[in-house]
């Protein structure tokens, strides 16, 4: 199979293999999501023959690179979307940061009162909040949120602002905050299709890792990107190589080399032998 050739360990230096987490890294279904064993062996047989490895998820340091700690990743962790880069030494060292615009954030919680059919989550330099109409907020992504005061949410260094309703609200909800007044220096990601995401400009994965390149002084590299959802595009978009796995959102699939494999497989196994026919 894929790194052993001719009895001798595959050469990955020159390659470097940022993947999504859920839905595609991370096996699962529902409210669980876990690192196959074999795909976990296979990270570690890549980095081993040369290759650099870390993740870029829409997850926040609070639940962001769990699965993943215990990898000897050698490249920066890029988390909520890209708006915060960690050093993957020690998983704590802020890289770089780019924070919401104060204002839209104000404005955004002012529409959430009026709004009684979306929930928010807020994430910022000291964790995650969320605020809820009617209980308990339930994500797509299998997280469970419960609600807080909006009086107990820190108002300072905020990443990003979500919002979750259903679909067609969602929808209506991408035009209705690009017209906020203070929406001219945020993007909107829809990490899912109830899931929409506000951000900084400059908060996203492909503009987070090659960041992390040229500081490194690795751009001369490969870069291989994998990813599931829309709010992966912009890594694809940037990747020398971009994959999506079987699961993916039908838009990327159509754009994108598709796997063969889902993030219920060894999907691993599979993205290394397409590296390897580079």
């Amino acid at each position: 199979m894929l790194i052993q050739e001719k009895g001798e360990m595959m050469d990955f230096k020159n390659v470097i293999l940022v993947m999504d987490l859920d839905g595609t890294l991370l096996s699962g279904v529902g409210d669980t999501s876990y690192l196959r064993k074999e795909n976990e062996a296979l990270i570690k047989a890549f980095i081993k023959a040369g290759g650099t490895f870390s993740i870029a998820t829409g997850r926040s340091t609070k639940n962001g690179y769990k699965d993943v700690k215990h990898l000897p990743l050698n490249f920066p962790l890029h988390l909520i979307n890209g708006a915060l880069t960690l050093d993957h030494n020690d998983f704590k060292t802020t890289i770089e940061a780019h924070y919401l615009d104060q204002g839209f954030y104000q404005d955004a919680v002012s529409y959430f009162n009026e709004d009684k059919a979306i929930s928010v989550v807020v994430i910022n330099e000291e964790g995650v909040y969320d605020l809820s109409h009617d209980g308990v907020i339930k994500s797509d992504h299998g997280f469970s949120y419960d609600p807080v005061k909006q009086e107990d949410i820190p108002k300072n260094d905020i990443y990003k602002v979500a919002f979750i309703a259903d679909k067609a609200h969602c929808d209506y909800l991408e035009t209705k905050l690009a017209n906020f007044s203070n929406a001219s220096d945020v993007d909107f990601v829809r990490s899912l299709p109830r899931y929409l995401e506000t951000l900084n400009q400059k908060a996203n994965k492909g503009y987070a890792i090659r960041a992390s390149m040229k500081r490194l002084n690795l751009s001369y590299k490969t870069l291989v990107c994998v990813g599931d959802q829309m709010n992966d595009e912009t890594m694809l978009k940037t990747a020398d190589l971009a994959l999506v796995p079987s699961n993916a959102d039908e838009r990327l699939k159509t754009a994108y080399q598709t796997l063969s494999k889902s993030h219920n497989d060894i999907i691993l196994e599979e993205i290394l032998d397409v590296i390897k026919a580079l």
